[in-house]
């Protein structure tokens, strides 16, 4: 088991750093289904979007991770399923992830906390 810490901020993560850029329609962090790795289906069906998350999850190691976001400039739907597989070191015990959307790109942060 792995305890993730798993975040993104589309406020902070703007380009001014006070406005969104993007607006998250869904998100998925493995296939587990435990709480915390999906996007609240409640408010996505409603059509409400995410601007954060920010969850600490101990799940065994995720097979990939999914975004769909809208570039507010645009109105452009975007999405990106990354396979985590084999990405990621089998050994570690605690992982930091952290996702920014910029335009129609997904980055992927490993941020190391040892």
């Amino acid at each position: 088991m792995i305890e993730y810490h798993l975040s993104f901020n589309t406020i902070s993560d703007s380009a001014d750093g006070k406005h969104p850029d993007v607006e998250v329609i869904d998100y998925r962090y493995g296939a587990s289904g435990h709480s915390g790795t999906i996007a609240n289906r409640e408010m996505a069906s409603l059509g409400e979007t995410f601007k954060q998350d920010n969850v600490t999850i101990t799940i065994p190691q995720m097979e990939f991770l999914y975004f769909k976001w809208r570039i507010l400039a645009s109105g452009e739907i975007c999405e990106e399923r990354v396979d985590l597989s084999t990405s990621l070191p089998k050994e570690l015990k605690e992982l930091y992830l952290h996702f920014i959307m910029r335009g129609s790109q997904l980055h992927v942060f490993l941020i190391d906390r040892r």
